[in-house]
């Protein structure tokens, strides 16, 4: 299944060798600053509309998925000459990714 999606992106085993080591720092601090963002969102949202922390955090995390990441994955698919080879992948693993923060933050609200 591996060699499908790489096939899918475009790369090969070749080709994904002697990458940056900056990656895996720029992937944590971008996580941390996603967490941040949808921690303060939740903050707002809850803060706003009340009722369960988790619940806010859940559909906070939702709308601002569809909204900015799953809109913004599309639109770059568009362009992207895959096309929409991979679209699919990627949405569904960014939502996998923003549920699971809200999920940590909606069961570890604040006070």
């Amino acid at each position: 299944m591996g060699e499908r999606w790489m096939k899918a992106i475009g790369h090969t085993d070749e080709s994904v060798q002697g990458g940056s080591n900056a990656v895996y720092p720029m992937m944590i601090v971008a996580s941390f600053v996603t967490a941040w963002v949808l921690a303060g969102a939740t903050s707002l949202s809850h803060e706003f509309y009340g009722g369960s922390y988790l619940t806010n955090a859940l559909i906070t995390s939702w709308i601002l998925w569809l909204g900015f990441t799953a809109a913004r994955v599309f639109v770059h698919d568009a362009f992207d000459p895959r096309k929409f080879a991979v679209t699919g992948h990627t949405v569904l693993n960014e939502f996998l990714v923003i549920t699971g923060m809200a999920l940590a933050i909606g069961l570890l609200p604040p006070g």
